[in-house]
């Protein structure tokens, strides 16, 4: 009988316990998500890990020029360029490369080529870097204009006229170029902005072409990777933003990535950095 009643106690205590941690357990603060960087250590070596690509020779310092996009990250020093000054500062010490950030909040190609004098060619960056065109998209889109190209939008034609200005004044003053395409709108390939930022971006790409620059096609590795999440995991949510059009920490990541590679820093010397 007293076996029985300790028994009985014992699975009491058993169950209390049991409900008390699974208590703690749901009311425990959740941490917030990490930054996918932050697990890079970025340690400088004396020598480069790879040799200088030709897109980087003579390269001494970088101009970001663009949007929000440009301007920030999830958190301080996470924004592209400066992830992708620490990248080449790791993978090639000998250059050490500057990379500046003139991004602004909300501009249009037409406010970036306003100011292409002021903060592209008068930096004396050896290359510049343009990443713009989802607010000449998004802006045009308003309860007048539903299906785009309202007045506070910038249309396709002269937004590539922009484009093409800012190489032209680049390559006059012996600066070379990467133009990034685009992102994306709502990580939704089907939406009506994101069919037209689509054109821009293939106006865009046109452009490198006939220009002879260097294009990071932000835009195809966004896509790619949203239609493959979609897909294969039934998902809804947002995989590389944070509101469907600003990247959240490994749509940063992934921005870095494809204009790493774009400018020739191979995969192996990017792992290498990740592994140190």
């Amino acid at each position: 009988m007293i076996m029985k009643k300790v028994s009985s106690i014992c699975t009491v205590g058993v169950i209390v316990l049991g409900l008390f941690s699974a208590f703690k357990l749901a009311t425990l603060e959740r941490p917030p998500a990490p930054d996918v960087f932050k697990s890079i250590s970025f340690k400088k070596s004396d020598k480069n890990m790879q040799t200088v690509p030709p897109q980087l020779e003579n390269v001494k310092s970088i101009v970001c020029i663009g949007d929000s996009i440009t301007r920030y990250g999830v958190e301080p020093n996470s924004s592209f360029p400066s992830r992708l000054e620490a990248y080449l500062a790791a993978i090639l010490p000998e250059q050490k490369i500057k990379v500046l950030n003139k991004g602004i909040d909300g501009e249009h190609s037409d406010d970036l080529r306003e100011r292409f004098s002021k903060d592209a060619i008068k930096s004396g960056a050896n290359l510049v870097i343009i990443f713009v065109g989802v607010n000449d998209v998004g802006h045009g889109f308003t309860p007048n204009s539903p299906d785009g190209g309202g007045p506070k939008g910038v249309e396709i034609s002269k937004y590539l006229d922009n484009v093409k200005a800012m190489i032209k004044d680049a390559k006059a003053n012996s600066q070379s170029v990467l133009l990034v395409t685009p992102p994306t709108f709502f990580e939704d390939a089907s939406c009506k902005p994101d069919m037209m930022l689509e054109t821009y971006a293939e106006g865009l790409r046109k452009l490198a072409l006939e220009e002879k620059v260097i294009l990071a096609d932000v835009r195809k590795t966004f896509v790619d990777m949203i239609k493959a999440y979609r897909t294969n995991c039934d998902a809804k949510d947002f995989l590389l933003t944070v509101d469907g059009v600003h990247p959240n920490s490994l749509g940063n990541k992934v921005i870095t990535e494809t204009i790493l590679s774009s400018l020739g820093i191979d995969a192996n010397s990017r792992d290498e950095v990740r592994h140190q």
